[in-house]
């Protein structure tokens, strides 16, 4: 039995770590092939492995596709939440949620790709997730505006949809940012102050 639960846990290990080079293969493929040219194909390539040893670890595209989203958005989520701890300016750490969001979308074409889903593909398992995620993001910015009408900094507003509304415009700007050339795409500063100013301003006490 005690033989049994160490070799499942090492199988486990095993299968996760395999998963993760995958998922790793598929960013790289579509960050250079786009999103509708990227098959099974090219990113078992990529990985180094047959694709019928892709199909050992993913059903399909579409379960790859899930996968890397989902732990895209788990990476994002811990990189905000890290930097929202860090951030000593309380005043800041919407700056530096924007920031992040901006940045890590830029560099994860996937990432978007899920968060520009219909908000209401019932049934559909990515879109399930990538709404919970978003769900997440929105919960964090509440806390941070929650805390600023305590702190007598921000007027009192309704918290939860404030965040709401901050979430949906660093998604509009993510997107008209990657429909841009990558070189022409502009400071993300810049995108970070006009989603920032505009907030904060209508929210000032």
């Amino acid at each position: 039995m005690e033989n049994s639960l160490r070799a499942r846990t090492k199988s486990d290990v095993v299968v996760e770590f395999r998963e993760a080079e995958i998922i790793d293969a598929v960013r790289r493929v579509i960050a250079r092939s786009g999103f509708r040219n990227t098959s099974m194909e090219k990113v078992a390539e990529e990985a180094g492995i047959s694709k019928g040893t892709l199909y050992l670890y993913f059903k399909n595209k579409e379960d790859l596709v899930r996968k890397a989203t989902e732990r895209g958005h788990a990476e994002m989520a811990r990189s905000i939440e890290k930097l929202a701890q860090a951030t000593i300016d309380p005043d800041d750490a919407i700056a530096t949620y924007v920031r992040a969001m901006l940045v890590f979308c830029d560099q994860n074409e996937i990432l978007f790709r899920a968060m520009d889903a219909r908000p209401d593909s019932d049934g559909e398992k990515s879109a399930t997730s990538v709404n919970r995620r978003i769900d997440h993001y929105v919960t964090i910015l509440e806390r941070i505006i929650d805390d600023r009408i305590q702190a007598g900094t921000y007027r009192k507003v309704h918290s939860r949809r404030v965040a709401r509304m901050i979430v949906e415009a660093v998604r509009g700007v993510v997107i008209e940012r990657l429909r841009e050339p990558v070189g022409q795409r502009g400071d993300v500063e810049n995108d970070v102050e006009m989603i920032v100013s505009v907030f904060g301003r209508g929210m000032s006490a």
